[in-house]
């Protein structure tokens, strides 16, 4: 008896072909929920798929005990999962992350381009650099953010 409540502290990361198979599965839902939301921060609160929220609750707990296999763990990494959730303020963090992934996304087209004058529908990074002009033209756009954006050459006239 003492053996099972053990295990039940231990989550094991057993390796058959049924529990790969179902790993993978709930990896592929987390891959479109991804997709479909901007972060990979799923919430059992708000979620309709309880059992993707369970998952990736259990990816973090296996990850924080030592037994996630390396393999997964990567997998995990390479789609931005979020390991760490500041439970007292999980918005705030979440928001803070796709904020500094839309400015690597910002540093990338310069890198590309030479200058930072996104167009408005050139896919996600044009409409998230127009809502920060926006926001800075009205005043509400933090300073270190401001700071940031003015030095790679981001400007708050409106585009013509």
């Amino acid at each position: 008896n003492w053996k099972l409540s053990a295990s039940r502290k231990r989550p094991s990361d057993r390796q058959t072909p049924q529990m790969d198979k179902q790993w993978m599965e709930q990896y592929n839902k987390l891959i479109e929920f991804r997709e479909e939301k901007g972060h990979s921060s799923v919430s059992s609160y708000c979620h309709k798929d309880r059992a993707l929220a369970r998952w990736v609750m259990h990816q973090r707990v296996r990850n924080r005990r030592g037994v996630l296999r390396p393999a997964r763990k990567q997998l995990l990494d390479k789609i931005g999962f979020v390991w760490n959730l500041d439970n007292a303020d999980s918005a705030a963090s979440l928001h803070k992350r796709k904020w500094e992934e839309m400015f690597g996304h910002l540093l990338e087209y310069k890198d590309m381009h030479g200058d930072v004058n996104v167009d408005p529908n050139y896919r996600d990074l044009g409409k998230w650099l127009q809502s920060q002009q926006d926001a800075a033209r009205r005043g509400r756009l933090d300073a270190p953010r401001t700071r940031r954006l003015k030095q790679v050459g981001v400007t708050w006239e409106k585009n013509r």
